[in-house]
């Protein structure tokens, strides 16, 4: 707990880090017209253009204000449609820079693969010939023993 009075004296030398800035720099403000104005700019006259296309043909009808709105709604849709198309030209093009480069690799990891099946045929004949060997003699001495037992018999 504090007394009352007491105060708690502040550092009176801050340690400087060189990526930090020993000054205040005033920044100037960024190009904000560039992005909010001029794009709402651009949409005034867009709007403007059709009213004043519209409205040059004749004030027109409900049916041409109607296709004229549409145009309007429409048009954010066409550019976000053009978005995707962008990006399957895009797959398109790596795929078939893809399907270029792939024989090479594939025909590497072809040979990688049949010998891996090679050495594994080798292996499992490896493994499995004592007990065929075994299963073999099992069976030589039941035919034997059947053969001896018909002869008894």
């Amino acid at each position: 707990m504090v007394a009352r009075g007491a105060t708690i004296d502040p550092m009176t030398e801050e340690q400087w880090s060189p990526w930090e800035e020993s000054k205040r720099v005033v920044r100037k403000p960024g190009r904000a017209w560039l992005w909010i104005g001029l794009p709402l700019f651009i949409g005034v006259l867009l709007i403007a253009g059709i009213i004043t296309t519209v409205l040059s043909v004749g004030f027109g009808t409900p049916r041409i204000w109607a296709d004229a709105s549409l145009v309007v709604v429409l048009l954010p849709l066409c550019i976000l449609g053009f978005i995707p198309m962008v990006l399957l030209i895009g797959l398109s093009y790596g795929v078939g820079r893809l399907v270029g480069w792939l024989p090479d690799p594939l025909r590497q990891g072809d040979t990688i693969f049949a010998r891996a099946a090679r050495e594994t045929r080798r292996g499992a004949e490896y493994l499995s010939r004592p007990m065929m060997i075994v299963q073999g003699y099992l069976a030589m001495v039941e035919t034997f023993i059947r053969g001896l037992a018909d002869i008894i018999r």
